[in-house]
C-alpha cells in the first residue's frame, strides 16, 4: 500500500471505538478519497486500512461504497485465506451492508450459507450469523422465524457471555424489535426498558448502541399508545443523533420519520408533514428512490396528508 494510503490510517476510527467522534469527523472527510485507491489492493496484508473504511462507511451510512470494499477483501481473503474467520466476518459484514440497502433476499442467502459454516452450534461466529439472519427474516417480515431464531440465540449468548456482554444486550433488543413487530409489546417493552438501563450503564447517554434502543423502545411505545411518551425519547434521540451521526446518516432519518409518525398520532399534522417532507428528500437522495425506508416515507407522508385534509 502506498505512503500516501498509510498516511489516512488513522483518519479512520478502529471498529470496536464508536465513541471517537473526532475521529469520525476526519473519516468523513477523507472516506470519498480513499475509496478507489483501496480497491486497487491485491494482497492480505495490506488490507487494515479497507477494514477501517468499510467498517467507517458502513457506519455511517454510505452503503454502496461500503459494498465495494467488503466484496474487495473478500476476495482478497478467498484467494489468500478462505478458512480464516476474518474472511467469515466480512461476508457477514457485506450481508449487513445488502440489509441496510433493503436487499433483504441477497443478505438471507450470505447469511444462510454462514449459520451453516462448521464452527459449532455455539460458537460466536454461528451465533451472530443466526442473529443477522434472524434481523433479515424480521425486516422480510418473517417474524416467527426472527422470533424462534433470536429466542435461541439470547438463551445460548446468555449461558456463554452473561448478562451484561455486548452481543447478550444485542441480542435482547433484536428480539424485543420482533416481539414488537408481532404485537407483543409489553413483553417488548420490558426487554427494551432492561437493556437500555444496562446500555447508559456500561455505553453511556450517547453511544449510538442507546440511541438505537431508546429509538426502539419510543416505537414500542407508539404501538402502544403512549404517543406522549414515545414523541419526548424520539426528539431526545433525533437531537443525539443529529450530533453525533449527522443529519443525513439513515438512522437520524428513520428516527425523524417515527418523531413524525409520534406528532401525526398526537394529531400535529402540519409538524409531522414537515419532517416527513424532509426524509423523503434526504432518503431519496441518499438510498434511493427504492429503498424501503424511501417507500415507507412516501406512504407516511401520504397518510398524514390524509388526516390533515380531514381535520381541515
Amino acid at each position: 500500500m502506498s505512503l500516501l494510503l498509510y498516511s489516512f490510517f488513522f483518519a479512520f476510527p478502529d471498529p470496536d471505538d464508536v465513541s471517537a467522534e473526532d475521529i469520525r469527523v476526519l473519516g468523513r472527510k477523507y472516506g470519498s478519497q480513499v475509496v478507489e485507491p483501496l480497491l486497487s489492493i491485491n494482497l492480505l496484508e495490506e488490507t487494515d486500512l479497507m477494514w477501517r473504511v468499510a467498517s467507517f462507511l458502513s457506519d455511517d451510512g454510505k452503503y454502496r461504497d461500503s459494498e465495494k470494499l467488503w466484496q474487495t477483501i473478500i476476495q482478497i481473503q478467498r484467494h489468500s485465506d478462505p478458512e480464516h474467520s476474518d474472511m467469515l466476518s466480512a461476508i457477514a459484514n457485506l450481508a449487513n451492508t445488502y440489509r441496510d440497502q433493503g436487499r433483504m433476499g441477497e443478505a438471507a442467502a450470505l447469511e444462510e450459507v454462514l449459520q451453516k459454516w462448521s464452527l459449532g452450534v455455539e460458537h460466536p461466529n454461528t451465533l451472530r450469523a443466526m442473529a443477522n439472519l434472524a434481523n433479515t427474516y424480521q425486516d422480510q417480515g418473517r417474524t416467527g422465524e426472527a422470533a424462534a431464531l433470536q429466542e435461541e440465540v439470547l438463551q445460548k449468548w446468555r449461558w456463554i457471555l452473561g448478562e451484561e456482554h455486548p452481543d447478550m444486550l444485542r441480542a435482547m433488543a433484536d428480539l424485543a424489535v420482533t416481539y414488537s413487530d408481532q404485537g407483543r409489546t409489553d413483553e417488548a417493552a420490558v426487554l427494551q426498558e432492561e437493556v437500555l438501563q444496562k446500555r447508559r450503564q456500561i455505553l453511556g447517554e450517547e453511544h449510538p448502541d442507546t440511541l438505537r434502543v431508546m429509538a426502539n423502545l419510543a416505537n414500542t411505545y407508539q404501538e402502544q399508545g403512549r404517543t406522549g411518551e414515545a414523541a419526548a425519547l424520539q426528539e431526545e434521540v433525533l437531537q443525539k443523533c443529529s450530533w453525533i451521526l449527522g443529519e443525513e446518516h439513515p438512522n437520524t432519518l428513520r428516527v425523524m420519520a417515527n418523531l413524525a409518525i409520534a406528532y401525526s398520532d398526537q394529531g400535529r399534522t402540519d409538524e409531522a408533514a414537515v419532517l416527513q417532507e424532509e426524509v423523503l428528500q434526504k432518503c431519496s437522495w441518499i438510498l434511493g428512490e427504492e429503498h424501503p425506508d424511501t417507500l415507507t416515507s412516501m406512504a407516511n407522508l401520504a397518510v398524514t396528508d390524509f388526516r390533515s385534509g380531514q381535520d381541515g
